[in-house]
């Protein structure tokens, strides 16, 4: 039989696959299950809805001015029929910031200002979480401004706030955030730089019509993302100009090229307790680790592999594994193919630990319906794809080859991995 051959994940640039699960009929046909507002409504006899900022799978998210604070707030409410899941995510925030708010680590967290509950219109209940106004997301930072790669004391400065973070939640908290992704990831804004936001979409409202439809896009998801980003919302919004080219690009741009940046990590609807793990459909596609594709066991490790795959897309601008479906394969398949083929064999007793592995693998080790001949390391991709110097390449994929061990149990702590040589020369 033959196999099919899986294709170099690094061909694959940003814009073309972001990983994004599409929606599926069940959700097309829930429509109606979503908050429906008015620009102008007030909420809670406080929060006037100033504008969508866009809609995901579980939740739509709103840009709203608090009348009592005189402030802007993000507002997400989620869907109806996720009402528990929404009380999950808000005892996951509680948790968090209740364990050691002294911790400076926790401010690496978005933090969950009020919640409370509206009535649907149709049926039902929804409920609703106020953030502070952050701003754009991780991926937006990307594609905007470094879609070839950020420069290193960026990523460095990032990578080691995301760090601190998940140190914070898996040593302090017991929690695995379980699916850091780019959009999960959020940049702070100054107040001048946010009023510059409300002010540009403000101005987008009165704009004539140009014949151009709004755009709302999800961003990189899997089937259960529901976190905020885009300004605390977890879509981004994007108004295109008759050429197509994002008309906020600039004042994007423009946000993006100062200097010292700081994160917050957000979108705990699916995150657990390394005592309460609740479900083995975890993690966003291309930040996925191998044991929840082989179906094994897993905890905190997972979360320090998806952070090696945001450093490597951070500071390449591409994504680390971006699997596509090839006949006579799934994409499990493949996906585990591209790990071998950059990270080579998984070893036999790795293997043996998933209770999906009798799918993929032979009894040899091999992929049943994978070839994976042509490999490349991860230094040998740095240099000679992503052109990178060899004295830069060799530190940086040391760094990842430590997150990217197949082993969990060998895999790094966050706190091990904030003393690494290369976060901290």
């Amino acid at each position: 039989m033959q196999k099919s051959s899986v294709q170099d994940s690094n061909d694959n640039p940003k814009e073309e696959s972001n990983g994004a699960e599409q929606l599926n009929e069940e959700e097309l046909s829930n429509r109606d299950t979503f908050f429906d507002a008015e620009i102008g409504d007030l909420v809670k006899s406080k929060f006037r809805i100033i504008k969508k900022l866009g809609q995901g799978q579980f939740s739509n998210v709103w840009l709203c001015r608090d009348i009592l604070k005189s402030k802007y707030i993000a507002m997400k409410v989620i869907r109806s029929k996720s009402y528990y899941s929404g009380h999950h995510e808000i005892n996951m925030f509680k948790k968090i910031h209740s364990t050691d708010p002294s911790d400076q680590r926790c401010e690496r967290l978005l933090k969950l200002s009020e919640s409370f509950i509206v009535p649907n219109k149709v049926e039902g209940v929804h409920v609703c979480m106020v953030f502070q106004t952050i701003g754009y997301d991780l991926c937006s930072f990307i594609q905007e401004r470094y879609s070839k790669g950020a420069p290193l004391f960026k990523v460095k400065s990032i990578i080691r706030q995301i760090l601190e973070g998940v140190d914070y939640l898996h040593s302090k908290c017991g929690i695995i955030h379980t699916d850091l992704k780019p959009e999960n990831i959020l940049i702070c804004l100054g107040d001048d730089d946010i009023r510059r936001i409300v002010d540009f979409a403000n101005m987008q409202e009165i704009r004539p019509e140009s014949g151009e439809d709004q755009i709302n896009e999800s961003n990189a998801g899997n089937e259960n993302a529901s976190g905020p980003s885009a300004i605390a919302g977890d879509m981004q919004t994007t108004t295109k100009s008759k050429s197509g080219s994002p008309v906020d690009c600039t004042l994007r741009l423009d946000i993006f090229s100062g200097g010292e940046i700081n994160i917050k990590i957000t979108d705990f609807g699916t995150s657990c307790t390394t005592s309460g793990i609740l479900t083995s459909q975890i993690q966003t596609r291309p930040y996925r680790s191998p044991e929840i594709l082989i179906g094994a066991d897993y905890g905190p490790p997972v979360d320090i592999w998806s952070i090696a795959c945001i450093a490597y897309e951070l500071a390449t601008g591409y994504i680390l594994f971006c699997p596509r479906s090839i006949d006579g394969a799934s994409k499990d398949e493949i996906h585990i193919g591209l790990m071998v083929q950059l990270l080579g064999n998984i070893p036999k007793r790795i293997q043996d630990t998933g209770k999906l592995s009798p799918k993929y693998f032979l009894e040899s080790g091999d992929l049943i319906n994978v070839d994976t001949s042509r490999r490349c390391n991860l230094y040998q991709r740095l240099v000679k794809v992503n052109k990178w110097a060899p004295m830069l390449a060799y530190p940086f994929a040391d760094f990842m080859l430590r997150m990217l061990e197949y082993d969990p149990r060998r895999r790094p702590t966050a706190s091990q991995c904030l003393q690494d040589r290369w976060l901290k020369k």
